[in-house]
C-alpha cells in the first residue's frame, strides 16, 4: 500500500498510530513518502493521499481527517512573568515562529481576533515539524494545528493561551473514485476509526461523494 503525506502530519498523526493498523493488518505491507507535491494518481504511482486543503479535488473520493483549528502555542515559561502577553494584541510584540508551508496560517489568525499582525517580528522554518520544535524549546510562539499537538498540550509541554480559530480546511485522505482495492478500503476504514476514537463521534462521512465504479 503506497501512502503519500505530508511530514508533519506523519511524524505527529500518523507514526503514533501506524502500528495499530500493522497489528490488524499483518499482510499489508506499506510504503510511505513525504510530500507535499499534489498526486495526480494518473500519473503517480500512490494508492491514497493525506494532505491539506479545501477538500475540493476532482475526480478522487475524499474524506476529511480532522477540521484546521489553529492556535497560538508556546513553551509555558512564555506565559510567565513581567513580559508575557496578557492578551492576543500583545503577540505583535513577541517572536512569532513561522512555517514556510503554512505562511498565511498566522495572518489568519490574527484577523479572526481583529489584529493586525503584519508588523510582528518572527523566524520562519522550512516545516511545521521545526515550528512546533522551536516553540517546546522556548524560542517564541507558533501557530499551531490543534489536532496535531493533542500530546505536547495534554503533557504541558506547550500551552495555548488565546482562541482557537476554525476553517473550512483541514486535513484529508483521498485515493482513486470508483472501484478500489481492498488494501485500499482497509487503511482508510482504519484511519477513519482512529479520527473518532480520537473525538469520540462516528467516523467521518466521505467529503466528496465517490464517483460510482466502472460497471463489468
Amino acid at each position: 500500500l503506497k501512502v503519500r503525506v505530508y511530514l508533519t502530519f506523519a511524524l505527529r498523526w500518523l507514526l503514533p498510530r501506524l502500528q495499530r493498523f500493522r497489528a490488524q493488518y499483518p499482510n499489508i505491507d506499506i510504503n510511505l513518502t513525504t510530500s507535499i507535491i499534489p498526486v495526480d494518481f494518473e500519473r503517480d504511482d500512490i494508492d491514497m493521499n493525506i494532505c491539506h486543503g479545501d477538500g475540493k479535488w476532482a475526480g478522487v473520493a475524499c474524506w476529511q481527517i480532522f477540521q484546521d483549528q489553529i492556535t497560538p502555542v508556546c513553551a509555558p515559561m512564555l506565559m510567565e512573568g513581567a513580559g508575557a502577553p496578557s492578551c492576543p494584541a500583545e503577540l505583535v510584540g513577541q517572536n512569532l515562529l513561522h512555517s514556510r508551508n503554512r505562511v498565511g496560517d498566522w495572518a489568519d489568525w490574527f484577523q479572526s481576533v481583529n489584529i493586525d499582525g503584519r508588523s510582528a517580528p518572527g523566524l520562519t522554518f522550512e516545516t511545521s515539524s521545526l515550528v512546533y520544535e522551536a516553540a517546546r524549546q522556548g524560542m517564541g510562539f507558533a501557530i499551531g494545528q490543534v489536532g496535531l499537538l493533542r500530546a505536547e498540550l495534554e503533557r504541558g509541554e506547550l500551552v495555548a493561551p488565546f482562541p482557537v480559530m476554525r476553517r473550512k480546511s483541514g486535513y484529508f485522505l483521498i485515493h482513486r473514485s470508483g472501484r478500489i482495492e481492498p488494501k485500499v478500503q482497509a487503511f482508510r476504514q482504519w484511519l477513519l476509526d482512529e479520527v473518532a476514537a480520537e473525538i469520540g463521534e462516528a467516523p467521518p462521512a466521505a467529503a466528496q461523494a465517490p464517483e460510482p465504479a466502472p460497471a463489468l
